[in-house]
């Protein structure tokens, strides 16, 4: 239950950031004076970069181990979500929207490797709930986006409440990483009594 709710939760804040620049495409480009071209990257830089990442996002995870890689790359996302929201230039949006497609990228690969490696009985289940998760939380920001930036005023606020899903799923992996570390305790003293010291047998 605990893995399905924190997938669950994973998943919806993934494509929140993404999706919810769509209602407020115009408004962007009137105050930066960007092109369609440039208005086409914000939402071309993500999904490029879920392609470059997938390659290099396993040897991140065996060097640095998966739930801190996780977890940063989460933090990266909200950081990116809240700096993109209050963006001074097109440099910033566009540097702030690659942010944002980094952290997706490289989170998105590791959730699959940890459904797969942790409930290899039930892939098939947690792969449909990760889909329906990813659905729910485009759809949910496409809805409610233009209707905070018209009742904002602007697409600032509209965009930064996106940042708390992203800090909500560092919560939860934060919540999972300890979990992990917990039941690892056990079995490492149980691995110790197992096989004690050479010096300890000697002794005996």
């Amino acid at each position: 239950i605990r893995d399905v709710a924190v997938t669950g939760v994973q998943t919806c804040a993934l494509p929140i950031s993404i999706v919810s620049i769509g209602p407020v495409l115009g408004q962007l480009r009137s105050e930066f004076h960007i092109s369609n071209a440039q208005a086409s990257l914000l939402t071309a830089i993500p999904t490029l970069l879920m392609g470059l990442l997938a390659i290099p996002t396993p040897w991140l995870a065996r060097r640095f181990g998966r739930n801190r890689v996780i977890i940063a790359s989460l933090s990266v996302l909200g950081l990116a979500t809240l700096l993109r929201a209050f963006s001074t230039s097109a440099v910033v949006l566009l540097l702030s929207t690659a942010g944002v497609g980094a952290g997706i990228a490289v989170v998105g690969a590791l959730i699959s490797g940890f459904v797969k490696a942790h409930h290899p009985g039930r892939v098939s289940l947690l792969m449909g709930l990760y889909a329906a998760s990813l659905g729910l939380g485009s759809t949910v920001a496409a809805a409610v986006t233009g209707p905070v930036a018209a009742a904002a005023g602007g697409w600032r606020v509209a965009t930064a409440i996106w940042f708390i899903p992203s800090l909500a799923a560092v919560a939860a992996w934060i919540y999972v990483a300890r979990s992990e570390a917990a039941m690892q305790l056990p079995d490492r003293a149980h691995q110790k009594s197992d096989h004690p010291h050479p010096a300890t047998s000697r002794a005996a």
